[in-house]
């Protein structure tokens, strides 16, 4: 939800069948109960995808390429044995095995390393190579809180948010805002680009841009949110709006599989020079973006 209202574009996985044509598509949703279930679950946001709010690809890039690979990294990789026992080594014997076991994952917010070690490695490649920003949720498993570990941050701002909404909402959101909005991603934008460039701004300098972005920005939304609140139909969502925080950090490369990789030991904070046996830990010097999200409390507006 922060990342359909507060990004300029969000790039995410779509699992489709590996042809991507119609028919195709069209014979998946007949045959793979769970891949029907997964689309029907995301039709709340049609109007996103429809206005490329929303978006499987960027510049013709998808992010599956990164999260196929990625499975074959773990299935292959000789450093991330500790990993294999974990991954599905039949996942791509059938696009319906394929969509079933994804789409089952997904649907249940990700509690199967199996799927969501690739999906989260794959998409931090199709960051880092694109130069996005990845959004995280607020560290909550083993594997999440060893990556936290693994982060440089560098401020942290507050701001209103919808919580729950449909893509109407959202869109009136992000088109009434378009100003602030912009202002907000700028400051972040600049914050990220020199953290990862290695380009010094002075910190003071920085929280103040992203204070003020914020702070015209919640000035803003606060200034809506009666307007975006109306009575839904019955097959709506009513509006929610709350605070999040969102804390900017930077994340190693390969910071999935070697939070991962420590989960999987029960150690604590992973560092570059420890090794098992003939693993290798595979921390990379590059780092990209990160946004991690905390929800601060919600309300309700529409009555």
């Amino acid at each position: 939800m922060v990342a359909s209202l507060v990004c300029d574009r969000a790039v995410t996985f779509l699992p489709s069948p590996p042809s991507g044509d119609r028919e195709s598509f069209t014979e998946a949703v007949a045959v793979v109960p769970r891949y029907r279930e997964l689309l029907q679950s995301w039709e709340w946001c049609a109007q996103l995808w429809d206005r490329g709010v929303l978006c499987a690809q960027l510049d013709g890039r998808d992010p599956a390429q990164h999260v196929c690979r990625a499975c074959d990294r773990m299935m292959t990789d000789s450093a991330l044995k500790l990993l294999r026992q974990l991954a599905h080594d039949r996942l791509f014997d059938s696009v319906q095995t394929y969509l079933d076991v994804i789409s089952r994952d997904i649907l249940c917010a990700g509690p199967n390393p199996g799927v969501s070690i690739p999906v989260v490695l794959g998409l931090d490649e199709f960051a880092f190579e694109h130069g996005l920003v990845a959004v995280r949720p607020e560290p909550a498993s083993l594997i999440q809180r060893v990556e936290a570990g693994l982060a440089e941050r560098l401020a942290v701002v507050a701001i209103p948010v919808i919580h729950q909404g449909d893509g109407r909402c959202v869109m009136e959101a992000r088109d009434a805002l378009a100003d602030p909005l912009d202002d907000l991603r700028d400051a972040i934008d600049e914050a990220l680009t020199a953290a990862i460039e290695g380009e010094y701004i002075e910190p003071a300098q920085r929280d103040a841009r992203l204070r003020d972005a914020s702070r015209a920005y919640a000035h803003a939304f606060n200034e809506i949110r009666d307007e975006l609140a109306h009575v839904p139909k019955d097959d709506e969502p009513r509006m929610v709006e709350g605070q999040v925080t969102l804390t900017l950090a930077t994340l190693p490369r390969d910071a999935a599989i070697t939070s991962a990789l420590a989960a999987q030991r029960g150690l604590g904070r992973p560092t570059p020079d420890v090794q098992h046996d003939d693993e290798a830990a595979p921390i990379a010097d590059e780092r990209f973006g990160v946004m991690f999200v905390k929800p601060l409390g919600a309300g309700r507006v529409a009555p």
